[in-house]
């Protein structure tokens, strides 16, 4: 019987020992744990920076493709009222050279009829004398 006392009481301390490892290991665990929920923390935020920063380059490149669009829609707009001018151009240039050339051959009829009216006043004066 003392036997089973003795026994009884090494198995306690054993137990006791193994109960202290078993609290040590729980302790180093939680703070294992809570290193690693550190961790994961830091993750999820950086990762949910990532997320943003994918999100505000997307936006970006999206919004220089539609300016870029619709800078290349502008000058497309340009390009037809710069054609549009020239052609009016053009027209008002060929419609000028003929305005000059009948004030040309108006001029010259002008300057020809003042020279025969000339001519004529002269012999008159001839005439008379």
């Amino acid at each position: 019987m003392y036997n089973d006392v003795l026994d009884a009481h090494e198995n306690a301390k054993k137990l006791e020992k193994e109960a202290k490892d078993l609290h040590k290991n729980i302790r180093d665990l939680s703070k294992e744990k809570e290193v690693i929920e550190k961790q994961r923390t830091e993750a999820v935020r950086k990762h949910a920076q990532v997320d943003l920063d994918v999100r505000d380059l997307e936006e970006r490149i999206f919004g220089s493709k539609r300016e870029k669009e619709e800078a290349a829609r502008e000058l497309d707009v340009l390009e037809r009222e710069i054609q549009e001018s020239r052609s009016e151009l053009e027209a008002v240039r060929f419609s000028y050279n003929d305005q000059m050339t009948k004030e040309e051959e108006i001029t010259k009829g002008f300057v020809s009829l003042i020279s025969v009216s000339k001519l004529f006043i002269c012999t008159q004066i001839l005439d008379m004398l």
